[in-house]
């Protein structure tokens, strides 16, 4: 049953996408915690961001950041195809290529937006094969071309279904509950790119699993 879920799942998410994805998302019981740049900038008070997100965490994340115009680099490779039909239809626009497999490309293609777009930027520095929640140099390389700080985004869940893929993709259940952490912006500049790569990757991933931990936190509490 387990295999059957997981063929089947995802290019029923791709096909009925928005719909689907759109309603099971107002079930959830959603507390975000920390900086929300989409909201700050329509109150004038913030610039844009590189929103960086575990690929487990790609489609609850996409219901909680639909139709703010931000845009999401998505792989080459096969299943890359259903997630951006899904994400079209959520109000994203997609950038093509990853950290890895094409990611030249697709590094360049997302400062182009950045020159020329109004939104924030998304990746998921994980993606597209793994290993999971290890983040690959490209999340690094974009912060320092386009000069835009990276925002860590975090999320657990206290109920999901979950593939039996790479990243073990996260679905959440009808009326989960979904705690979102924010975690400290990181800005990188160009010049210390080549003599401290390593160190930008560490602390990011550093940042990443403490706001996973508070999410962890958030989740044994009483909403």
């Amino acid at each position: 049953m387990s295999r059957l879920r997981d063929t089947l799942l995802p290019p029923i998410i791709s096909l009925l996408g928005p719909t689907l994805v759109r309603s099971l998302g107002r079930s959830w019981k959603i507390r975000r915690i920390g900086f929300d740049p989409f909201q700050e900038r329509q109150r004038g008070g913030a610039g844009r961001c590189i929103v960086t997100l575990w690929h487990c965490n790609l489609l609850p994340l996409a219901f909680l950041h639909r139709d703010e115009g931000a845009t999401v680099l998505v792989s080459r490779h096969g299943d890359g195809e259903l997630i951006v039909r899904a994400l079209k239809g959520l109000g994203f626009h997609v950038a093509r290529g990853s950290t890895t497999r094409g990611g030249a490309a697709g590094l360049r293609e997302l400062v182009r937006v950045a020159r020329r777009e109004t939104g924030d930027l998304a990746i998921t520095p994980d993606g597209p094969k793994g290993p999971a929640k290890q983040a690959q140099a490209g999340v690094v390389y974009l912060a320092a071309l386009s000069g835009f700080p990276i925002l860590p985004l975090a999320l657990e869940t206290d109920r999901a279904w979950r593939f039996h893929s790479w990243d073990r993709f996260k679905v959440p259940k009808p009326g989960a509950r979904v705690a979102v952490v924010a975690g400290r912006p990181i800005t990188i500049r160009r010049e210390q790119l080549e003599q401290s790569l390593p160190e930008h990757l560490r602390a990011f991933e550093a940042e990443m699993e403490r706001a996973e931990r508070q999410a962890r936190q958030e989740l044994e509490k009483s909403w």
